[in-house]
């Protein structure tokens, strides 16, 4: 997570003293990184997942309590993955079943400008 965070939107976790944080600093840090996440890829339908993802590292205190919030917020990250797999997917007009090698749109594929 922690990696990822940091390659995808330019930005580390957290400060390096490793205090509990408290609600309201987790709250605003989450709102702080929310905003980047906006800014940075406004289009991203992933991005809810990755900033509940941070939310959850920070939630469990991923500077100290490392191990445990992995396990914790693996979840998001998995979803996450699988949200741009499936972004991907759309924006080349792939359908599951079909490889990247056939590269036609799927015609029953919802038009999400107006959703």
């Amino acid at each position: 997570g922690r990696g990822r965070l940091r390659s995808t939107y330019g930005i580390g976790l957290v400060p390096s003293e490793a205090e509990p944080r408290t609600s309201s600093e987790i709250r605003e840090a989450t709102a702080d990184y929310a905003k980047r996440v906006h800014q940075s890829d406004p289009d991203d339908a992933c991005k809810y997942l990755a900033i509940e993802e941070y939310r959850c590292l920070l939630t469990a205190q991923a500077e100290i309590e490392t191990e445990e919030a992995a396990t914790k917020c693996f979840k998001w990250n998995d979803e996450w993955r699988r949200c741009q797999w499936d972004q991907y997917k759309f924006n080349e007009g792939l359908t599951y079943i079909e490889g990247p090698q056939i590269r036609k749109a799927y015609r029953f594929a919802p038009n999400y400008k107006y959703a």
